[in-house]
Formats: C-alpha cells, sequence, structure tokens
C-alpha cells in the first residue's frame, strides 16, 4: 500500500473522497476514511523540490539507507525520516531539535556567505547569503519556525548591511509582531 503514496512530493495537487464531519478544536472539519482519488503534477515543477530530492539521493547513496543517513538529513534539511524509536531516544536525552531546519542552519549559510564573498564587496555578500537563505528555505519548505528563523537572519543581516545591531529582546519582539501581522493564528505556533 505505501508504494501507491511514494510518488507524491510537496506542491502536488491530490484529490481525496472522504468522510467530513464537523471539526474540534483548532480544527474546522475532521476528515475520515480517505480514499486517493488522483495526483497532478505541478507544471513547471517545483524545481527546490527536485534539488532537496537529488541532495537526499546523493546522501543515501554515500551513506546507505540506514539511521545515520537520516540523522544527517535532519541536520541538513530538517528532513524528518527518522524512525520512532530513535525519535523518543532523542526526546528522552532533550536533543529532538537538533534535527529540525532551523535558524542555526540559516546562520550558517549567511556567515558561509559572507566570509566567501567578503573581498568582492560588502554587497555581493549581503546578496550572496540572500540567495542562499531563500534558495535554503525553499528546499526545506515553509515551515512557520524557519520562516520565523529567516526573518531573524534576514533581518540580522539587513541591519548588519546597514551598520547597525539589533538588540536581541527587541528583535524578537518584531519578529513576533511580524509573524503575527502575515497570520494572526500563527501565534499558536509560537511556542
Amino acid at each position: 500500500m505505501s508504494g501507491v503514496y511514494d510518488d507524491i512530493a510537496r506542491s502536488d495537487q491530490i484529490t481525496l473522497r472522504a468522510m467530513v464531519s464537523e471539526g474540534f478544536g483548532d480544527y474546522a472539519v475532521s476528515i475520515y476514511r480517505p480514499t486517493l482519488i488522483s495526483i497532478s503534477k505541478p507544471d513547471p515543477p517545483d524545481y527546490f523540490v527536485t534539488i532537496r530530492n537529488i541532495f537526499t539521493k546523493r546522501i543515501r547513496q554515500a551513506m546507505g539507507d540506514s539511521e545515520e543517513a537520516n540523522l544527517a538529513l535532519g541536520f541538513l534539511i530538517g528532513e524528518k525520516a527518522l524512525s520512532e524509536d530513535f525519535k523518543a531516544k532523542l526526546r528522552a536525552v532533550g536533543l529532538s531539535h537538533i534535527v529540525v531546519a532551523s535558524g542555526f542552519c540559516l546562520a550558517a549559510l549567511s556567515i558561509f556567505a559572507q566570509k566567501s564573498m567578503r573581498k568582492v564587496s560588502r554587497f555581493a555578500s549581503y546578496a550572496f547569503a540572500g540567495i542562499l537563505i531563500l534558495s535554503f528555505i525553499m528546499a526545506a519548505g515553509l515551515s512557520p519556525s524557519l520562516l520565523r528563523a529567516g526573518l531573524v537572519t534576514g533581518s540580522t543581516l539587513t541591519a548588519g548591511y546597514f551598520g547597525r545591531k539589533f538588540h536581541p529582546g527587541r528583535l524578537l519582539i518584531y519578529i513576533v509582531a511580524i509573524s503575527i501581522l502575515i497570520n494572526p493564528l500563527i501565534i499558536k505556533s509560537l511556542a
């Protein structure tokens, strides 16, 4: 049965037939007993998903289809392919946060871009860092936590370009305010 769903990727449009009833909590509706009717691929394709899939395939070729490969992909792009047993072990020792795409990844990309383009110009390092950050976010996926990390990194990068610095507490308040302005329901995922 899992072979049917292996071809579904981010940005695909799927059609389901399901029973729908009134939702509970934050959910508008509840869907149960879904049946997959069709999968339609976007035209043009999502190139960032293609790049992510090629990267994932190369890591798996180099490391095999192992828990170590899953952990490496979790570190690098936030892929959540770890076994439930391994996830439980990470939670038990308080390390489950290390296998999500986060601000650390974006900060590392920003520092890499700034150091590699420093001799060209300040604008080149700023632009290259921005391109790398946006590309990483598009490849890893638009999760609320990664978008917030992108706002923080982008704001810090922009302030640095203009010779300014943000106080961390003030920056946090700005990012929360911007996030809530963009989507008021995001306040539920700010934790």
